[in-house]
């Protein structure tokens, strides 16, 4: 199969879908300084729940579900049973946007059979004990100073990166009657340097164009997981053209 360039992808994709993109002030972003870069995370909610504007927070989930009773759901709710893949897919759109567009990152292997990577454990359990993490790749949120000093080292990096998306489902009025449901999903991207400074952050957020009808609630379930990998793809996008500033 020919691989289609992300810059072509990235063009299709303008006209197909509403991306919002927020930034917080950070240090200047050096990309030459923080290479190679080493992907350390990519992880997600683990169901597609409904999106609320009006949420205290953005990862104000149905995710809380106990454990066996989410493992039973999986079977039967293409939501829930396709996350590892829907995951897989994000971090590889990332890992194959970055190496396109030219930007050098540590081998993933190298990072997995770490042992320094290993041996990292999670912070804040509480909130990120459903998440589901990439193939291959941790769940981390937080290190000290010297466990970024120590890793980067280890894998001759000179910058970390670590990726958590959130992926909703939200209801969008069409006409008179119709409402139709749509991807939603925020990627937030996190940068360090090997001495564990944060040099960038960005969330960017994107809303298919088109969704699946909602029939008094009953909708294409298959349909919507379906549209999920082109709002990745277009917000990986955005992400290279930022580091490529």
């Amino acid at each position: 199969m020919r691989k289609v360039s992300f810059k072509i992808m990235f063009a299709m994709l303008a006209g197909a879908l509403a991306v919002t993109v927020f930034s917080c002030k950070s240090i200047q972003f050096d990309l030459n300084a923080c290479s190679p870069i080493a992907v350390l995370t990519v992880y997600s909610n683990p169901s597609l729940p409904w999106y609320d504007p009006q949420a205290v927070s953005s990862n104000a989930v149905d995710d809380s579900l106990p454990g066996t009773l989410l493992k039973k759901a999986n079977q039967e709710n293409p939501e829930l049973y396709t996350v590892q893949d829907r995951i897989d897919s994000a971090y590889k759109t990332i890992m194959d946007a970055l190496d396109e567009a030219g930007i050098e990152t540590v081998d993933a292997e190298k990072i997995s059979s770490n042992d320094e990577y290993q041996k990292l454990s999670k912070m804040f359990l509480s909130s990120l004990e459903t998440d589901v993490p990439a193939s291959g790749l941790k769940i981390q949120d937080y290190m000290s100073g010297k466990k970024y000093r120590s890793l980067a080292q280890e894998l001759g990096a000179g910058g970390m990166m670590f990726v958590d998306f959130s992926f909703y489902k939200q209801k969008v009025p069409s006409g008179l009657h119709d409402n139709y449901i749509h991807a939603r999903s925020t990627m937030n991207v996190y940068i360090y340097d090997s001495e564990g400074q944060k040099i960038f952050h960005k969330k960017y957020t994107g809303l298919s164009e088109t969704g699946t009808i909602d029939d008094n609630g009953s909708y294409d379930k298959h349909e919507l997981v379906g549209l999920y990998p082109e709002t990745v793809e277009y917000a990986v996008e955005c992400l290279v053209q930022d580091l490529l500033k």
